[in-house]
């Protein structure tokens, strides 16, 4: 379980870094447009959103999923769960104001927790949950600062759960329904 774990997440970790140097490659020494916002698929569910404007007209996205810590001290059950979103869109605009976008991104969504319970003892459980989504939405440029975007997310999404005896189950589904919609208010603002 432990070298698995370990394994993984080096995995994560090479294919994050590989994405960033890739993209500081490419980076022109000028002025580059840049979002910054929320993004809501309800009222108790909202992910932070940072997308950078390419000179190639492409936009790379970065999300960041739920993240959460809890501990407890009555049984010492210990739980982390985290995750991270990014593609690239391509935007064609409809009217001055209004502009379709689309493109690919890549997830990944993990939580560990460790369990004490009374009948297999205390285990160490790991839920890996890759996801490749294909991004469609509209964004409306409210002013020249601000923008709201509608966007739905059709995933393919995996869900490995290990345990300390290895993998415990596995499942691969398609979602594409009214939970997946989301609203979000972006703030632009330009770099050097």
């Amino acid at each position: 379980m432990h070298f698995m774990t370990k394994n993984l997440f080096i995995i994560c970790f090479i294919l994050l870094a590989t994405y960033f140097v890739n993209g500081q490659d490419n980076m022109a020494n000028t002025s580059e447009n840049r979002e910054l916002g929320l993004r809501f698929s309800g009222f108790d569910d909202f992910n932070l959103f940072y997308k950078r404007h390419m000179p190639s007209g492409k936009v790379r996205r970065h999300r960041f999923l739920s993240t959460q810590i809890a501990f407890n001290s009555i049984n010492s059950n210990f739980d982390l769960a985290a995750g991270y979103a990014f593609g690239v869109e391509k935007y064609r605009p409809i009217t001055d104001e209004l502009s379709f976008y689309r493109g690919l991104e890549y997830s990944l969504f993990l939580d560990y927790d460790i369990v004490d319970s009374s009948i297999p003892g205390r285990s160490n459980n790991l839920r890996a949950a890759p996801a490749i989504g294909y991004v469609i939405g509209f964004q409306y440029a409210v002013s020249s600062r601000f923008a709201l975007s509608l966007e739905v997310i059709p995933s393919l999404i995996g869900s490995f759960n290990y345990r300390d005896s290895g993998i415990e189950n596995y499942q691969v589904n398609f979602s594409l329904n009214s939970n997946s919609t989301a609203l979000s208010l972006m703030y632009r603002f330009t770099t050097n």
